[in-house]
């Protein structure tokens, strides 16, 4: 759940901000809102069944944000 939360508050970032180009510019013009679910759906779940009974020692927040960065931009 809290990486789902961390997923959509990152796409809402990048909507709230500068979207003339980019992957979610494009994927929100061709699909509109229901795309933005899908997407922070299938990021989430490729996250965490990437990182299933990884013990963090750290904050994991800001590798998700740096993996995300390597996603959409």
């Amino acid at each position: 759940m809290e990486t789902h939360f961390e997923v959509t508050c990152f796409i809402n970032n990048i909507m709230a901000g500068d979207m003339t180009s980019g992957t979610i510019a494009e994927l929100y013009e061709g699909g509109g809102i229901g795309t933005m679910y899908d997407l922070a759906f299938s990021l989430t779940e490729e996250w965490e069944s990437a990182h299933v009974g990884r013990q963090w020692d750290g904050e994991w927040s800001d590798e998700l944000r740096e993996w995300l960065r390597s996603r959409l931009y």
